[in-house]
C-alpha cells in the first residue's frame, strides 16, 4: 500500500505566499469610492488599489464630451486622460511619496 504524502501546491511552486499567510488573512469590509457620470455611477476600491486613479481617468474622459466610439477623438481621449489627472501620490492614505502602495 502506497503512503499518501500531502504537499502544499504553493510551496511546490516556490511561491512567496505560504499556506500560513492565507490562513492568517482576515478580510476587511470597506466602502467603495465612486464617481458619478452623466448616466451612471462607477465604483472602485480605495488605495492601495488603482481604483482612485481609474475613477479619475473615467471622470476626465467623460468631461471631454466624446460621443463617437472607436474614432480618433475616442482613442486620443483614452490615451490622454491619464496624463491630465492631478497628482495624488503622497497625498492619499495608502499611497507613498513615490507612488508605492503602503
Amino acid at each position: 500500500m502506497a503512503m499518501r504524502v500531502e504537499t502544499n501546491p504553493l510551496e511546490m511552486a516556490y511561491a512567496v505566499l505560504r499556506s500560513s499567510d492565507l490562513a492568517a488573512y482576515v478580510a476587511q469590509i470597506i466602502g467603495p469610492l465612486a464617481v458619478r457620470l452623466a448616466n451612471s455611477t462607477i465604483y472602485n476600491l480605495p488605495p492601495p488599489t488603482q481604483g482612485l486613479a481609474s475613477l479619475m481617468i473615467l471622470g476626465i474622459f467623460e468631461r471631454l464630451g466624446i460621443t463617437e466610439g472607436e474614432g480618433f477623438a475616442h482613442v486620443h481621449g483614452l490615451v490622454a486622460a491619464p496624463l491630465h489627472r492631478p497628482g495624488i501620490r503622497g497625498r492619499c492614505p495608502g499611497i507613498g511619496p513615490r507612488g508605492a502602495l503602503l
